[in-house]
C-alpha cells in the first residue's frame, strides 16, 4: 500500500470530490473544489493513481467473482457510498437502492 497515494486520494474526498480512472486518464467531479496544490498533485502522481485505482477495480471483482461477498460486499457499499458523498441528484440513489434490494432478495 502507498500511504502517499491513499493520502492524496483521502484529501482530494475530504473536498468531496470524485477521482475516478477513465481510459488512461483520471477524471474528476467536480473539478472547481480541486485546489492548485491538490490538482499538481495529481498529475504528478498520475499514472501510480491510475495504477492503484485499477488494482482496487479488479481485486472487488476478482473477490465477487470467487465468492467472498462479505467482503466484495462491504467494499463495494463502501465504495459506493464514498462515490455518492454529496450527489444531491436521486438517480444514483435510487440506482443503489434498487441494487441493494435486488441483493438482498438473493441472498
Amino acid at each position: 500500500m502507498n500511504t502517499k497515494l491513499e493520502d492524496l486520494l483521502a484529501a482530494v474526498a475530504e473536498r468531496g470530490v470524485l477521482v475516478w480512472v477513465n481510459g488512461n486518464t483520471l477524471s474528476l467531479c467536480p473539478r472547481n473544489r480541486m485546489t492548485p496544490e491538490l490538482r499538481a498533485d495529481l498529475i504528478a502522481n498520475k499514472a501510480a493513481l491510475v495504477e492503484l485505482l485499477r488494482a482496487r477495480a479488479i481485486a472487488t471483482a476478482g473477490q465477487v467473482l470467487r465468492g467472498e461477498f462479505d467482503n466484495a460486499q462491504l467494499a463495494l457499499r463502501m465504495e459506493i457510498a464514498r462515490s455518492l458523498h454529496g450527489v444531491d441528484h436521486p438517480s444514483p440513489k435510487r440506482a443503489l437502492n434498487i441494487l441493494l434490494a435486488r441483493q438482498n432478495q438473493s441472498a
